[in-house]
């Protein structure tokens, strides 16, 4: 379900070099990679109005 996608962890994570990591954490300029990759439903901040 569409809503409960905030509440999942696996949407968020992802192999940074070598870790994993929450992408919800990592600076802006990394969710923007993983939107354009389509790796995200979006950028947090974008959706929390910062």
């Amino acid at each position: 379900m569409p809503s409960l996608i905030e509440k999942n962890p696996l949407v968020w994570m992802a192999e940074v070099n070598g870790s994993l990591v929450d992408l919800r954490e990592m600076p802006r300029e990394v969710q923007e990679i993983a939107f354009e990759k389509g790796m995200i439903p979006y950028i947090p901040a974008d959706r929390d109005g910062g």
